[in-house]
């Protein structure tokens, strides 16, 4: 096949039509929106953003693959410096896309013969992001020259993981992020695909740093998807089983969800079918995983040696099991069915110190213990069950949800179930519900620019030291915010709307939530006074979430604060927004004959006399993060 049909020759090689059919969707989306606007000599910073576990690789090489066919004649895909998942990004491709020359780390004679054809084809470089690696490619392109001249595509998969700069609020450059951008500019021209589940990093990204992004791209993830929907949508709910923070509780439920696996295991071996995997994260500390996986051996031999006192325990189980899968088999099926797999429960350590490998939990039956080494790039097949207890006293959003290894394709949606603290329950939630939000922007095509990131008060979005402290800012709920500097273009237009508000409803009233979005529009501040653009956006949030809930609204005439004075609201005021915190709060202040004095003093002025000055505040405990560049 001619080797500018990459792409349709990567379809054709996708196992189902529908994933063909979203790869070729996610390939014309990339096209209106980046590739038919790129001049071949200028760079691109550009977001691929799907859900964890969604299918970004066969996305991601749909890409790769068309833009060979578009005149790329140099690919580089960067991963996870993790040699396993190098490898397995490695295999992928080679597998995926034969018409292309793939080349990894240690096949540097590979890459160099490939130039010496007489017609080269072309190729795709999958490197691990160690600095040993990347110093070694750098000289590797240099001496071949093979970028200058020509554009090149990047693809930085999980790319808010390893290649952002550290080094940020120091005015310094990480090592990996300065080698990154050293090949970024070696090419004529160059666009950086940052692919990643978890954009939050990403997003907050400052022009000044380079890596700022300038489109956003996102692909919703398949039918047979299980993600934050079915978990954290609404809490309590039967798949997700949430228990108290005491020791006892963790110990009561460890027992339960093991004995849920063992049910499960027994419903998959009666249907012929493997693997069932449990995963159990309780720390990152590798002697906890230790600890851990004696516990689960102590329980399955406890269950085993008195199978007549467990039997109450496994019918309690199957009938938890009932509620969302009322044709399982008969309990005694179950249980007859368990006494022979005795012997075929594994448990696997998975973290540092192991040698473990996806092979060992690819069939059979099994316990999978283990901690940070669960997150990004492993793949469990049929993860029916999972244990959650691990804590953090300062958790991030992006970190949280890699390790949600529940999500992903080949589950049973009918029999999974995770195990979790009711607090980390809650944060979960938060982090999901900011997720939505995300997608939700994505979706309607807000600018990058506007994108905002919301989270529950107690969580940030990813790591302090990827972002930078002077340009990336929030609103925080319970907190008051109004102008120092406002302007009105149609203030007659806006007073008279606040008049006959104030005459109807009086001075303190309840409105929708579009409804003080569009009087909030009446207003121009920047976003470092007065941050409006994310207080619409939150508002917004807050609608979807619950149509029913309104914003408070206090309307105050005739008042004298003069400009510049540091503060707007009255002790009166500042003791009702304190006493609000059940709705959001929009407080508007007519002040009026400050002007004239003030400027006689030679003190600074309001736009306009008399004025509206508008004062927010978003219940607790939410954040609403962005990127304020100006």
């Amino acid at each position: 096949m001619s080797d500018q049909h990459h792409f349709e020759e990567y379809l054709e090689s996708l196992d189902t039509a529908d994933l063909a059919e979203a790869v070729e969707k996610t390939k014309d989306k990339f096209d209106s929106e980046v590739l038919n606007d790129f001049d071949y000599v200028s760079d691109r910073q550009v977001l691929l953003y799907g859900d964890v576990q969604s299918g970004k690789t066969s996305h991601m090489q749909g890409i790769i693959s068309h833009c060979m066919d578009e005149g790329f004649q140099t690919v580089i895909v960067l991963t996870s410096p993790n040699t396993r998942l190098v490898n397995q990004t490695y295999d992928r491709i080679f597998l995926s896309i034969p018409t292309a020359e793939v080349c990894k780390a240690d096949l540097i004679n590979d890459f160099r013969l490939n130039l010496r054809r007489a017609k080269p084809r072309k190729c795709v470089i999958v490197l691990g992001k160690t600095p040993k690696v990347l110093d070694k490619w750098l000289e590797v392109l240099r001496e071949s020259n093979i970028l200058r001249g020509h554009p090149v595509l990047i693809v930085d998969d999980e790319a808010d993981a390893t290649s952002l700069n550290t080094q940020v609020n120091k005015c310094e450059v990480s090592r990996i992020n300065q080698q990154l951008t050293q090949i970024r500019e070696q090419a004529t021209g160059c666009i950086y695909l940052q692919v990643t589940g978890t954009p939050q990093a990403v997003l907050l990204q400052s022009e000044l740093s380079g890596w700022k992004i300038d489109k956003a791209l996102s692909f919703p993830a398949g039918d047979q998807y299980v993600g934050g929907k079915k978990f954290f949508d609404q809490l309590p709910n039967p798949f997700t089983r949430v228990f108290g923070e005491s020791d006892k509780a963790e110990e009561l439920n460890l027992r339960t969800a093991v004995i849920t696996h063992l049910v499960t295991s027994a419903i998959f071996a009666l249907g012929d079918t493997q693997p069932c995997n449990m995963l159990i994260h309780p720390s990152h500390l590798t002697p906890i995983h230790t600890t851990y996986a004696k516990r689960v051996r102590g329980i399955l031999d406890e269950v085993y040696s008195d199978w007549h006192g467990a039997r109450n325990e496994l019918k309690t189980v199957y009938n938890q099991v009932l509620e969302t899968f009322p044709e399982a088999p008969a309990f005694e099926e179950i249980i007859e069915k368990l006494l022979s797999l005795r012997d075929d429960f594994k448990i696997v350590l998975v973290n540092s110190s192991s040698s473990s490998t996806e092979e060992d939990w690819s069939k059979g039956y099994n316990f999978i213990v283990g901690g940070t080494s669960l997150g990004r790039g492993l793949t469990f097949d049929f993860l029916q069950t999972t244990f959650y207890v691990r804590t953090t006293s300062q958790p991030q959003a992006d970190t949280l949800w890699q390790h949600a290894r529940m999500f992903g394709y080949k589950r049973d949606p009918k029999t999974i179930r995770l195990f979790l603290p009711a607090s980390l329950a809650k944060i979960f939630q938060e982090v999901h519900q900011g997720n939505e939000v995300i997608k939700q922007q994505l979706g309607e095509g807000i600018p990058v620019e506007d994108l905002r990131i919301s989270l529950g008060g107690g969580v940030q979005p990813t790591r302090s030291n990827v972002l930078d402290r002077k340009r990336v800012k929030f609103l925080t709920g319970g907190v008051n915010y109004f102008a120092a500097n406002p302007v009105i273009p149609d203030f007659s237009s806006l007073d008279s709307k606040l008049t006959d508000l104030l005459d109807r409803e009086g001075n303190d009233f309840h409105l929708s939530p579009k409804a003080v979005i569009s009087l909030t529009q009446y207003f121009e501040t920047e976003s470092s006074d007065l941050d409006l653009a994310t207080f619409r956006v939150a508002l917004q949030q807050i609608f979807e979430s619950n149509p029913l809930l309104t914003v408070r609204v206090v309307l105050r005439t005739d008042r004298k604060v003069n400009h510049g004075r540091g503060a707007l609201l009255s002790p009166n005021d500042q003791q009702l927004s304190k006493n609000e915190n059940a709705h959001p709060l929009l407080i508007l202040y007519r002040i009026e004959g400050v002007n004239e004095a003030a400027r006689a003093k030679g003190e600074t002025t309001w736009s306009r006399d008399p004025i509206w000055v508008p004062n927010i505040m978003l219940p607790m405990p939410r954040q609403f993060w962005r990127l304020d560049d100006e």
